[in-house]
């Protein structure tokens, strides 16, 4: 199902967000735990992602108390938005994918392609997790021309295991296809040109991109999100 006319958002994350209201009580804190269960093991889980990638256990310590202590993510971890989900899943199945492909384990990239598929019923943004997984078997191809002749039958494992799980939600986009993009078209930058060509005093699509791209660095580096979830209301 979907909340089509509002964002058009795949509701599994709602489902999901429902039940801790029901343990913790309809109250901010049973509201948030949800947002904070998926960012605790947002941690956990880079943890071992980390420590399987680096093989270093200090190494994965340090990095993983970097996200710990991040702004981005204690801040998001407290909000009620199912963009939470999107971090962890992408984690999780990255750590399965690549200790499939490092130690030939067909359990491992069958258990990837499962939450794959399953990802996409969360927020919009799940839908780049594929992307990284079709980027990684390009590039693994160009560097070596024998990677896909090996591997072929764990990638196509992933890929059959993910559409398959994606399959009702396929068919439901198949049907209404205007729902597969309706998000995006929202939110994009080229759907809403002339307000930013008037913003960035510039007359060109490459000019927006560009001071898109700039203003992005400062968010994460200086100045912080402007958005309205992190400042209090002030009334008015």
């Amino acid at each position: 199902g979907h909340t089509e006319q509002y964002t058009g958002f795949s509701v599994l994350s709602y489902y999901i967000q429902g039940i801790f209201p029901k343990i913790f009580g309809e109250n901010a804190f049973g509201i948030r735990s949800s947002s904070a269960f998926a960012g605790v093991l947002t941690v956990v889980a880079f943890f071992f992602l980390s420590r399987l990638l680096f093989k270093q256990i200090l190494i994965s310590t340090i990095i993983t108390l970097v996200l710990a202590t991040s702004h981005w993510h204690i801040a998001y971890s407290r909000l009620v938005i199912v963009n939470n989900w999107t971090p962890l899943f992408m984690i999780i199945i990255l750590y399965f994918f690549f200790r499939g492909f490092l130690k030939k384990n067909y359990l491992n990239l069958f258990i990837s392609g499962i939450l794959m598929g399953i990802s996409l019923y969360f927020q919009y943004t799940t839908r780049v997790i594929p992307l990284i997984f079709l980027l990684f078997i390009l590039i693994q191809t160009i560097k070596n021309v024998n990677f896909f002749k090996k591997n072929y039958k764990g990638i196509l494992l992933i890929i059959i295991t993910a559409g398959i799980v994606f399959l009702p939600q396929a068919n439901y986009y198949f049907q209404n296809q205007n729902a597969f993009m309706s998000r995006m078209d929202t939110v994009s930058v080229f759907n809403h040109l002339p307000e930013y060509f008037e913003r960035y005093h510039v007359d060109s699509v490459f000019g927006v991109l560009f001071w898109q791209f700039i203003n992005t660095l400062k968010v994460f580096n200086f100045g912080g999100d402007i958005g309205f979830y992190f400042y209090a209301y002030q009334g008015g």
